[in-house]
């Protein structure tokens, strides 16, 4: 079934957004199994014996404390001391991170697998998800590229911006009071700007025969005019889903706390992953409705140049051959 393009305020993009989401629920949350599953569960696992052995929780209590109550130098990093000493914390923290770091290295190839999916389920096709793999990893690294360019361009503008300011602050010779006032909006407007950017630029990236440059100015083009909409329905959109899958998370987390041992661990390190790869896609068919809604609003984007957007002859024979 086709979907109907058409211009969608905040409730008919939620609505359509929970629709795509329950059609396509099968092959995404898939996936995201695949990519995320194992990384996040491991991650999960360690995360579930720190909170356990109550080391963060103590040594955040123990440095409050002592900084609210008696800030001496030598007693803060005699607790800094005391967490960085534990081996086997401090290993199991480190193999956390490292799995988080590769989760995020991986996102890009699960964003745009995302996005071929809902873009071809709108034209009424069902890829597999070999299709949908190999077409993610076609164009992972274009998508790399736009994000490693996004971030350069928006740290040399961060850069700029300061030193512009610190000129003026020393001429003004006001610069303990006039920087951080100027500062800390700047950085805030900038940090908005860069998340905003980047939620549009993926499907771009999917959506349009584009390279990493070609996708940064489209990505612009369309977010002119429309940056606040796109980062308030974002927002609203993602705290939804942040509230839904922290119910579902805090009921999880309760059972597991009555299992003991490592069993318990396991319980809640299985909750998390599961109720995690299971609701973050309801986020990207948001995002990838918002995308579809500018291009409507700016271009009179339907399903004829929808359908007319550039994929590999290989994919498109694979999705037809079914």
């Amino acid at each position: 079934m086709q979907f109907e393009l058409g211009k969608m305020d905040f409730g008919t993009i939620l609505d359509r957004g929970f629709k795509l989401f329950k059609t396509n629920f099968v092959p995404m949350v898939i996936l995201m199994a695949i990519f995320f599953g194992p990384f996040l569960f491991a991650a999960n696992i360690f995360m579930a014996r720190f909170d356990e052995s109550n080391a963060g929780t103590n040594f955040i209590t123990n440095y409050v404390d002592k900084l609210m109550n008696n800030p001496d130098e030598d007693e803060i990093a005699a607790e800094f001391e005391k967490v960085f000493s534990d081996e086997e914390m401090m290993t199991g923290m480190g193999i956390t991170f490292f799995l988080l770091f590769l989760m995020l290295a991986i996102t890009p190839l699960v964003y745009l697998g995302v996005f071929r999916i809902l873009s071809e389920h709108i034209l009424g096709r069902t890829p597999s998800t070999r299709d949908v793999i190999r077409f993610a990893a076609g164009r992972f690294w274009t998508l790399v590229g736009a994000f490693i360019l996004c971030s350069l361009i928006f740290y040399l503008v961060s850069i700029v911006f300061s030193i512009a300011l610190g000129i003026l602050g020393y001429a003004l010779d006001s610069s303990m009071i006039f920087l951080p006032i100027l500062l800390v909006p700047l950085f805030i407007f900038l940090v908005l700007a860069i998340v905003v950017f980047n939620i549009l630029l993926p499907c771009v990236v999917c959506m349009e025969d584009v390279g990493s440059k070609e996708a940064l100015k489209r990505t612009w083009w369309l977010l002119k005019g429309f940056w606040w909409r796109t980062f308030g329905i974002y927002l609203l959109a993602a705290l939804l889903v942040a509230i839904i899958t922290q119910i579902f998370l805090s009921i999880g987390q309760g059972i597991g706390g009555l299992i003991p041992g490592i069993a318990g661990n396991a319980f809640v390190a299985a909750i998390s992953t599961l109720f995690t790869i299971t609701f973050q896609p309801i986020t990207l068919t948001i995002v990838f409705l918002l995308y579809l809604d500018i291009r409507i609003r700016k271009e009179n984007f339907d399903l004829d140049i929808l359908a007319r957007r550039s994929f590999s002859t290989d994919s498109d024979e694979t999705v037809a051959a079914q």
